[in-house]
């Protein structure tokens, strides 16, 4: 932790080390009517529900088609496939 301290960094990150970063740069925008492979779960970009797209052709909570096509790991999915579970 101290070596870190003493270490001068940049106030943002590149490109190139965002991707390093876990999950990318997460603001990466698709359609759904892009064809997004069922088996990914996507952010909606309105009203922030996480969810997998399978059978989903636009947001399950606010009907948006705009999703981020990304997730996070640390809040729940909605799965339709599940009768509505998280």
């Amino acid at each position: 932790m101290i070596e870190n301290e003493n270490k001068k960094l940049s106030e943002e990150l590149s490109d190139e080390q965002l991707d390093q970063v876990s999950g990318g740069a997460s603001q990466d925008m698709g359609w759904m009517d892009d064809g997004i492979p069922s088996h990914w779960a996507v952010t909606c970009a309105n009203c922030g529900l996480q969810f997998f797209v399978r059978s989903n052709k636009d947001c399950p909570s606010c009907a948006n088609k705009e999703v981020i096509l990304t997730y996070n790991n640390n809040k729940p999915i909605y799965d339709s496939d599940r009768h509505g579970g998280y």
